[in-house]
């Protein structure tokens, strides 16, 4: 028998690696076709958003911000995308003209996980900056965005991994998500979906407002959220554990115990794939990535009053001009470094935040694409 599995790469590695021929050989079923199942699920949307290549993402073991940042961390405009075609996508597919999970069930289960073509972000970014009466700028709205929808497409996840308990207390002998996809009853799946994306804080505070007269727009289903609002939610989930399981198991516990919501978005876990797009590819400015921006050593330049603050704060930190060093050497590195903790300090000008050791941290800011500038050395003793 094999074991509970605890991620869906867990699952990946025991299926593969049985020695029974017929679950390592029948686990993994194809992925459905168009108009099979009302969701993309990794299929290409429309004549300007290209192929997903499974090959090309691999899965690794980073721990990445949760944000993202395009290219250039001085953009004050939103790029030029095509809004009246992707309005019209959207009423017809709801959310999922802008992103899709695909779940590690379909074969080449290795190319599971979120994907969101680069203009989807933008495109929302933008609807939500004008409901907002246009204040504030592009990146906050851009990250409002991603918060979106990530959430919406988090929960298919969790629905994912609900089966999957099922499935992993049958020993993998009993299907539960691939019927239940095939089955096309999922609208309250994409309903549910929403209610709990709304139930999530974003930034900047209002805009949960225009969030929800964004799904208002969307088609049946995903626009029927309110029939679980409040505490009508747990009634949704009961609903989708009861259609997943077939009615058919006898639980001890309420069915809707199968689903984990306490568990955390991580995206060295869930794999997020940002995807170019015709108006926005990898060499656009706006192209946006889940790492901190990577300059070149001779890129990094340090202010007058931050030089004067190392000064001063070494004279009793002997370590902390090397520590400086290695902080600036990893904004460098091509991999990414959780321990920098990179983050936006958000106000009217772009200051960033970057952590040299457990005390102090350097607030930065971005001039141009090519360069960034050390404004400030911030201590606590």
């Amino acid at each position: 028998m094999l074991v509970i599995p605890l991620t869906a790469w867990d699952v990946i590695q025991q299926i593969r690696g049985s020695k029974d021929k017929d679950l390592k050989g029948g686990f993994f079923e194809e992925l459905p076709q168009k108009g099979v199942v009302p969701r993309p699920d990794g299929e290409n949307i429309g004549d300007d958003r290209p192929g997903v290549d499974p090959e090309y993402y691999q899965y690794g073991p980073y721990k990445f911000p949760d944000t993202v940042w395009p290219r250039n961390l001085k953009v004050s405009e939103f790029p030029v995308i095509n809004h009246e075609r992707i309005d019209g996508l959207v009423r017809e597919m709801g959310i999922h003209a802008l992103a899709w999970y695909r779940s590690f069930h379909w074969k080449r289960p290795e190319s599971w996980g979120i994907y969101i073509p680069a203009d989807s972000i933008w495109y929302l970014a933008e609807k939500f900056h004008r409901g907002m009466g246009g204040t504030g700028g592009p990146l906050e709205y851009a990250q409002a965005s991603y918060d979106f929808i990530i959430h919406h497409e988090f929960f298919h996840y969790i629905v994912d991994m609900g089966a999957t308990v099922l499935e992993s207390g049958a020993s993998f002998r009993k299907k539960f998500y691939t019927p239940y996809v095939l089955s096309r009853k999922i609208d309250d799946e994409e309903a549910v979906a929403n209610a709990w994306a709304l139930r999530k804080r974003y930034k900047p505070s209002g805009v949960v407002r225009v969030i929800r007269e964004f799904m208002q727009s969307q088609p049946q289903g995903y626009r029927d959220f309110d029939r679980f609002a409040g505490k009508k939610f747990t009634e949704g989930l009961r609903g989708l554990g009861n259609m997943i399981s077939h009615n058919e198991l006898n639980m001890s516990i309420p069915i809707e115990g199968i689903f984990n919501l306490h568990e955390t978005f991580d995206h060295s876990r869930i794999p997020v794939h940002i995807l170019e797009t015709k108006n926005i590819p990898k060499v656009s400015q706006y192209f946006l990535a889940l790492v901190h921006p990577r300059y070149n050593m001779g890129e990094i330049e340090e202010s007058l009053k931050f030089t004067r603050q190392v000064e001063k704060q070494s004279r009793g930190n002997p370590r902390l001009k090397k520590d400086i060093e290695n902080a600036k050497m990893k904004l460098v590195d091509e991999q990414y470094h959780h321990s920098l903790d990179w983050k936006s300090l958000g106000g009217k000008k772009d200051f960033y935040q970057f952590r040299i050791n457990q005390k102090c941290r350097i607030h930065c800011s971005p001039a141009g694409i090519k360069k960034l500038i050390l404004e400030k050395l911030m201590c606590h003793h």
